[in-house]
């Protein structure tokens, strides 16, 4: 028998906002030794020398990204539709590390990890009594970019860093609802056959070895 809609309180978070920001940074970045050295030798050669970024999200980094957010909060109004609604400014900082691969006529050199840091604020609806401890930032998608063209003069990289960051502020709540309660459906659908990953073939027996006598 089916349960009948009904009304139910629930414990679950709520979400106040739901901010998504672009934060872009660049950055000029000295090449260090002995890796420098080992360019002037290619260019000295004749050789190009070309640079690409992978961004702190890619797979192959394996590096952390931290979004963190920094006190004080500037808490202020915003008018809408007539009326004040609380808001905070908020600072939060970005800290990622990027991989810069070198390549010498296509062929890759080497590889350096350089740390970044972006700064940014954003405006977020926070009504009191909700703080920091309500606010939590992730990196929805991260992108850089790497250019060589301060490389011979001045032994500079140029690395232009951007990120979609998501900001959520969310606090547990009670709420009341129109719902049913659920219950598991039968397990109905069925299990494809396994296949294993090689063709086994049917086994043949060796034949039986001829009947020895004695002459």
């Amino acid at each position: 028998m089916p349960h009948q809609m009904r009304e139910e309180c629930v414990r679950l978070p709520k979400i106040y906002d739901w901010v998504l920001t672009t934060s872009y940074s660049r950055s000029r970045l000295p090449v260090p030794e002995p890796f420098f050295t080992q360019l002037k030798n290619c260019l000295q050669s004749g050789m190009a020398i070309s640079v690409s970024c992978l961004p702190p999200d890619d797979p192959c980094t394996c590096a952390p990204i931290r979004c963190h957010l920094h006190a004080p909060l500037h808490r202020t109004f915003h008018i809408v539709g007539g009326q004040r609604v609380p808001i905070a400014v908020a600072r939060f900082i970005v800290e990622a590390t990027v991989s810069v691969l070198f390549f010498a006529d296509g062929d890759l050199l080497f590889e350096l990890p350089v740390p970044l840091a972006l700064e940014e604020q954003a405006a977020i609806s926070l009504p009191p009594p909700l703080d920091l401890e309500n606010i939590s930032c992730r990196i929805a998608a991260a992108e850089c970019r790497a250019d060589s063209a301060l490389l011979p003069q001045m032994g500079l990289i140029e690395i232009d860093a951007f990120a979609c960051l998501e900001m959520v502020v969310e606090a547990p709540a009670v709420l009341q609802v129109m719902g049913r309660h659920c219950t598991p459906r039968p397990d109905s659908i069925p299990v494809p056959p396994r296949k294993l990953p090689l063709s086994c073939t049917p086994f043949r027996l060796p034949p039986n070895c001829p009947r020895l006598t004695a002459p």
